[in-house]
């Protein structure tokens, strides 16, 4: 029969693999959003219009290249703001 020090022994390596899976994860997830946030697609159309989307402290904004004047924000994401830049641009070239 075991004792509880060798059960110790087979408990603390298992649960310190799990807290490396558990840090990898989330590492992972991490380094998945930023290359979600950041991808190159979006911000070639984003430097093709007249706009430009930028980051300040608590989000995302869409600020005009010419007068620099506060067009949406703060969003949370790229991708928000990159909508609402779309929607200016295409009310802008509408009528």
């Amino acid at each position: 029969m075991k004792s509880s020090i060798d059960k110790l022994n087979v408990i603390i390596p298992f649960c310190f693999l799990i807290g490396l899976f558990s840090i990898f994860s989330l590492i992972c997830i991490g380094i998945k959003q930023l290359f979600d946030i950041f991808n190159e697609e979006d911000i070639e159309v984003a430097e093709l219009q007249e706009g430009k989307i930028i980051y300040r402290g608590d989000g995302w904004y869409v600020v005009s290249e010419k007068t620099g004047k506060n067009l949406g924000g703060p969003y949370s994401s790229y991708k928000k703001a990159l909508e609402r830049l779309r929607e200016i641009e295409y009310f802008k070239n509408k009528g």
